[in-house]
């Protein structure tokens, strides 16, 4: 079975160190980070984020789409 491991979101340091996360957390804070970041918020990537405008219309196919495409 594959192992992921990856660091925390939001950074934490637990004696000492950096805090790791496992698998489905992992994944799960990724998704988080990305829905977090604005546009243009970082410099060297300004499409990378999401923009959460989009939750102010009520067509439920575009707020998906626009996730999924942020996602992928």
């Amino acid at each position: 079975m594959p192992y992921i491991r990856g660091l925390a979101y939001p950074l934490e340091v637990v004696n000492g160190q950096l805090k790791t996360v496992d698998d489905f957390k992992v994944v799960e804070q990724n998704i988080i980070e990305i829905l977090e970041t604005r546009p243009t918020e970082r410099v060297m990537r300004a499409t990378y984020g999401f923009d959460p405008k989009i939750f102010n219309t009520l067509e439920p196919n575009a707020i998906n789409a626009r996730i999924h495409r942020a996602v992928t």
